[in-house]
């Protein structure tokens, strides 16, 4: 906090935190708002402990010792009027001291020792424990008088002991002006002045009983007079005082509100943290049930997978690979790492023209296709494209499966062939046949021939050699 002190200009504030506080610091900084926990700098000096360090040697050239040169001279003529003004000050302005709005010393200005001294036991600056005996209650009246009407203040004829002897002087009270009201300082000075004439005795000579009365009756006046004006000082200083001690018990008394309102916000608060809590350790409960059941239906889906032999493969909408089965990596050249990739980016091992374009008409159409296709080894399989449905009935991908169907597709083509060869061999005795009762219906015709040659003969009933 004393750097801080020291780091901040006169008037400006420090902001602490909701669990900081400044009590061990009250002398330094002054409350300007209590419930944002902002302070001002007051004018208060600060003992800083410096750490000086040294460093290397800096070897300067000639041209820096002129200007350096330069400016020590204009800095001695300046120092030699400073000096005097100093001897002025010292020696014609009469001593005084600088204090703060709770009358602690900021500065001493010339000899203050007839006047002030270090009170004993624990080190101070307040003024009201360092002024000499004989002083304390004119003292206090005047700064009392000056702080309440804000204008300087004059009390002169007084006497203060010091070192054994009577110092008479006058006192002065000066409001430093330009100064903000948070930071209100006050120029008190003493001046040392000779004794009356009046009070001087001639020896030799004794005064007259009546002068003597009288001037023991001004002084009792005078004294009278003094008392009354500090006890009326004193009277106002704790009327003020009580109405800060009202103001500041009200202050507590509201702060003491807010306080148990907030202890009630915090009770309330925390009966709905423990309520809040109860239901995130059910919650809780609940999510372990659920990883657990998930957990367990992923062990059923990873051991599902992997002992179906088909290979399955699942797109996301997006194309991207979501999970495969075992007998889908080899036959689309997947690896595990490759979950998440889109299928664009995938070799398979399988020709299937425009798969990208099938997908996305799948998912559009929400249809199943299905395709053929052939690796690179000649084998066939049946591609059953199918849309990917979630539990609420939307499409969110499609999953592709491959039915090894090469020993049908070899039997069918077996078939072909063997249909053919029977066609063909059809064919080719239905062409032996046709010849064949082509032939017997030209042997017909001789032998119709030769009958009619050799004397009308007809061939016996039911005979045709075409039927045959």
């Amino acid at each position: 906090m004393t750097v801080f002190h020291y780091a901040l200009k006169p008037g400006r504030f420090l902001l602490l935190g909701s669990a900081e506080t400044m009590s061990a610091y009250s002398d330094l900084f002054a409350l300007a708002d209590r419930k944002h926990k902002i302070y001002t700098r007051r004018a208060t000096p600060t003992r800083m402990h410096i750490e000086v360090g040294f460093g290397e040697y800096h070897v300067e050239r000639p041209l820096e010792t002129a200007h350096k040169a330069a400016e020590e001279a204009a800095r001695g003529s300046h120092d030699v009027q400073k000096e005097a003004d100093r001897l002025v000050l010292d020696r014609f302005a009469p001593s005084g001291v600088i204090i703060n709005d709770h009358l602690d010393i900021l500065q001493f200005r010339g000899r203050t020792s007839p006047f002030l001294e270090p009170a004993p036991g624990e080190a101070t600056f307040s003024l009201l424990k360092m002024v000499r005996e004989g002083l304390l209650f004119d003292l206090r009246t005047a700064i009392f008088k000056a702080r309440k009407d804000n204008r300087p203040v004059r009390k002169e004829g007084l006497q203060v002991r010091a070192n054994g002897q009577v110092v008479h002087l006058n006192l002065e009270v000066v409001p430093l002006p330009g100064v903000p009201a948070s930071q209100r300082c006050f120029l008190v000075l003493f001046q040392e002045v000779a004794p009356a004439l009046a009070s001087r005795v001639p020896t030799g000579k004794p005064p007259a009983g009546r002068k003597q009365e009288a001037r023991e009756t001004g002084r009792l006046k005078d004294e009278l007079a003094a008392t009354k004006d500090n006890l009326q000082a004193i009277i106002e200083e704790q009327e003020a005082t009580n109405e800060e001690l009202k103001s500041a018990n009200e202050e507590i008394l509201s702060s003491n509100e807010e306080l148990q309102s907030t202890n009630e916000e915090l009770e309330t608060a925390k009966e709905e943290l423990q309520s809040s809590n109860e239901e995130l350790t059910t919650v809780n409960e609940e999510l372990q049930n659920r990883n657990l059941e998930l957990s367990q239906a992923n062990n059923d889906l990873n051991n599902l997978l992997a002992s179906v032999k088909i290979p399955v493969l699942m797109l996301g909408s997006d194309l991207r690979i979501r999970r495969f089965t075992p007998a889908a990596e080899k036959l689309l050249n997947l690896i595990p790492t490759d979950l998440g990739r889109p299928i664009t980016d995938i070799h398979p091992n399988i020709t299937v023209p425009n798969l990208e374009q099938v997908v996305l008409d799948v998912i559009e159409s929400v249809s199943t296709r299905e395709l053929e296709a052939q690796d690179h080894e000649g084998r066939w399989y049946s591609l059953q494209i199918r849309p990917y449905k979630t539990s609420e009935n939307r499409i969110d991908g499609v999953v592709l499966a491959l039915i090894d169907i090469d020993a049908p597709k070899r039997a069918q083509a077996t078939l072909l062939e063997q249909q053919a060869e029977l066609e063909r061999r059809v064919q080719e005795r239905t062409s032996e046949l046709i010849r064949a009762n082509q032939a017997l219906r030209e042997s017909e015709q001789r032998l119709q021939a030769l009958l009619a040659q050799y004397g009308g003969l007809q061939p016996a009933r039911g005979f045709s050699p075409a039927s045959e």
